[in-house]
């Protein structure tokens, strides 16, 4: 098993991003830039990893795909689909995002994300943005949250049944899908519930 998550110290280079990566005990990392930044840099912190072995667990794709503004909607599906390209590109093991919100705050919560129609928007997105790349190595992946698709293991089985691309797959932060007092009390059958559905 390997062990990774967030570098939060700032760094301008990968010899100072290996540092912090080294500091926090990490094998496996977020890939530390996006697919805005130049090819080189691209190229020099993957060849970080890859001296170092560390494996590039996933590439960040922090966009609200269901924005109500028009233009920004449709930026923030760009910036999936040319995250996610730049995943594929690293070999990471996936690209993640949430499902997306229509409230003023990008992840938080509205009344309309529980309905058919947020349902088959999420789906739609979905499928977009992995039709547009066509990965082979890297999945696609919505992180759980309290209160937007999916909340549930149920709702997450569900939801790959109904993209229906072998792209997209479970990323599973069991902790966001603790939203009850009876998941609460009954963390531990939860979770395993979860492993066991998934």
């Amino acid at each position: 098993m390997r062990l990774g998550g967030s570098v939060m110290k700032p760094y301008s280079s990968p010899k100072e991003w290996l540092q912090h990566v080294k500091e926090l005990g990490y094998s496996c990392v977020i890939f530390p830039v996006e697919s805005t930044a130049p090819a080189s840099v691209i190229r020099d912190y993957l060849q970080c990893c890859r001296d170092n072995d560390l494996l590039i667990g996933e590439v960040g794709a922090w966009r609200n795909v269901m924005a109500r503004d028009e233009k920004e909607r449709a930026a923030n599906l760009e910036y999936n689909i040319r995250q996610l390209e730049l995943a594929e590109t690293v070999g990471a093991n996936c690209c993640v995002n949430i499902s997306g919100s229509f409230a003023d705050m990008w992840d938080g919560y509205h009344p309309a994300l529980d309905t058919p129609e947020t349902w088959a928007l999420v789906v739609e997105n979905t499928r977009k943005i992995i039709d547009a790349v066509q990965p082979t190595h890297t999945a696609y992946s919505l992180e759980p949250m309290p209160w937007m698709v999916p909340e549930s293991p149920e709702q997450y089985l569900q939801l790959m049944k109904d993209v229906d691309r072998p792209a997209f797959k479970v990323h599973l932060d069991y902790c966001n899908m603790l939203n009850s007092i009876d998941r609460y009390r009954h963390a531990s059958e939860f979770i395993t519930k979860c492993f066991d559905l998934l």
